[in-house]
């Protein structure tokens, strides 16, 4: 069963990233949403706890040389 849906701007808030971001994730099949009305869309937070366990990053250098 699902856990719910998220509005795409509660999701870019949360990602901190835009929305149109959220957008291109959903068309590209890595997050799960669904489409309300003309204009609506809201993402799976089933799919978006997915997301974010599989693009976890571990050992990150914040000091790194540019």
């Amino acid at each position: 069963m699902s856990k719910g849906w998220i509005r795409i701007w509660r999701v870019a808030k949360f990602l901190d990233c835009s929305t149109d971001y959220v957008r291109d994730l959903v068309n590209s099949g890595e997050l799960t949403g669904v489409k309300i009305g003309t204009k609506g869309l809201r993402v799976s937070q089933e799919s978006l706890d997915t997301f974010l366990i599989n693009n976890q990053v571990t050992g990150l250098d914040t000091n790194e040389k540019n």
